[in-house]
């Protein structure tokens, strides 16, 4: 009798764990750290809110959720991207944009000043819109604002690399204009 109610009980909790694991891939979306440029973006023209300006002929734009622990796990690099920008390159910018709410522009300004950010400008923007996948998603527009490369989730250290190496060579490019 004790055997056959753990068996019942293993099956149940077996039972539990298939279905649970089931419904958590079905409805929670999956983001890979760097994965290939969202493809929806490439190419894309943004239109991006008049509260912010590039002002510059390369923009970094950081698509971001002050919820978002990626986005959290990621301020180092952004750091990173800030410093660059603000060593007198009047070539490139960073930009943050939050997901459109009530208060989010706020959140996001202090969001990134509570993380030692820099950023030019935040704004809010509908992601869906400009066919941002998931949280974060970073940017690269060049002077007519087209996005020529863009990244989504949390980079590894490569990854990381291959940004400053496009931001370096889309300035070059600009410099030379």
């Amino acid at each position: 009798m004790k055997i056959e109610k753990m068996a019942n009980i293993a099956v149940i909790l077996v039972a539990a764990v298939f279905i649970g694991n089931t419904f958590y891939d079905r409805v929670v979306p999956r983001v890979e750290p760097g994965p290939n440029p969202p493809e929806r973006m490439m190419g894309k023209t943004l239109h991006l809110p008049s509260s912010v300006s590039t002002g510059t002929r390369v923009t970094v734009v950081l698509f971001v959720s002050p919820r978002c622990h990626f986005c959290t796990e990621s301020m180092p690099f952004y750091t990173r991207l800030a410093s660059l920008s603000a060593r007198g390159s009047n070539f490139f910018r960073v930009l943050a944009i939050t997901p459109e709410g009530a208060g989010w522009t706020e959140d996001g300004k202090k969001y990134f000043t509570d993380h030692g950010v820099r950023v030019d400008g935040v704004a809010q923007m509908q992601f869906s819109a400009v066919g941002v996948p998931a949280t974060p998603t970073l940017a690269l527009l060049d002077s007519s604002r087209r996005v020529v490369k863009a990244w989504t989730g949390k980079l590894p250290g490569d990854k990381e690399e291959d940004v400053i190496k496009a931001i370096e060579n889309l300035c070059a490019d600009c410099k030379g204009a």
